[in-house]
């Protein structure tokens, strides 16, 4: 695992959060707070949300291009779903040449650099105790020879873990101190997408096949209506259940394990968390779990007449 700076992320969340369209508070964090200063003034087009759909496309765009202004692309292998990617992120591409050519971007970054590379530098000496990526690897019972890159983000709340080409990517949002430990929760939920996208890989036709499910997901009040289709959602459960329910109890002291599920229940949405984990902790793998997990919803569509 390594850490990266990224000068096109940088200025995406410049542009986002001149016109608040970056997740959390604009005080997040002291650099947060005096990037939203220096851009106050820019007056240029305000981005449109709809158009690049969701801010992860433009950080799967921006890591796949040559930095500003010549954002060329990089020689990558795409599968359609990550081209999709790539074509909706794209849609910012404009605004942040407008962005960059108007709003003295350049001088803002050179000053800032120091201050990053200290922040990446407090990181990179932290993650020399904790290997995330054999973590991820011995849970998931997937081996990897992608590389996984953090990119640091004090400038958003927002975390995110797209696989673009080989590598696992994490865009990690900042709200707090510089400790590893404080992100630890969020490595291992956006690292774990990769491994869980290649457990579900052989039951991907089984997963769609019972995504009338949905339907008794998005009628709770919680549940993130970002997740709008059926395998994410699923993905998220088993994410959800495994972190909380695998994981944790590995890594951490004094856990409370049945807070945690009640937590993502009650909170966030996961209206099925209890079940997923109920089902993994008595199996031998995630992999072996997944069809059981399947066939347990189908029988609660067909019950409430969803299928």
């Amino acid at each position: 695992m390594q850490l990266e700076i990224n000068k096109n992320t940088i200025l995406l969340y410049a542009l986002l959060n001149r016109f608040d369209q970056a997740l959390g508070d604009a005080n997040t964090t002291e650099l947060r707070s005096e990037m939203v200063e220096y851009f106050k003034d820019y007056s240029g087009t305000t981005p449109v949300v709809g158009e690049y759909i969701h801010t992860s496309k433009c950080f799967f765009w921006c890591v796949s291009v040559s930095e500003v202004p010549k954002f060329e692309p990089k020689k990558l292998e795409l599968n359609r779903k990550q081209q999709f990617e790539f074509n909706s992120g794209k849609k910012i591409k404009p605004y942040l040449l407008e962005f960059y050519e108007n709003s003295k971007f350049e001088e803002y970054y050179i000053q800032l650099l120091p201050e990053l590379k200290k922040i990446y530098a407090e990181f990179r000496e932290e993650f020399k105790e904790g290997d995330f990526k054999n973590l991820l690897e011995t849970i998931w019972e997937v081996k990897s020879d992608s590389r996984m890159i953090v990119i640091l983000n004090p400038f958003t709340q927002s975390s995110f873990g797209p696989k673009i080409g080989g590598t696992n990517y994490q865009m990690l949002g900042m709200w707090g101190d510089r400790k590893l430990s404080s992100y630890s929760h969020n490595i291992i939920h956006e690292g774990s997408h990769p491994y869980a996208k290649e457990v579900l890989k052989p039951f991907l036709n089984e997963i769609e096949n019972i995504a009338p499910i949905l339907e008794k997901a998005y009628k709770d009040p919680n549940y993130p209506k970002s997740y709008r289709n059926w395998s994410t959602c699923f993905e998220e459960h088993l994410i959800r259940a495994v972190h909380g329910g695998l994981i944790n109890p590995k890594i951490k002291k004094e856990y409370n394990l049945e807070k945690n599920l009640n937590f993502e229940r009650d909170r966030k949405g996961m209206i099925f968390i209890h079940e997923f984990y109920e089902i993994l902790k008595d199996s031998d793998s995630v992999a072996t779990a997944t069809p059981r997990i399947i066939e347990y919803l189908k029988k609660k569509c067909q019950s409430n007449n969803l299928l």
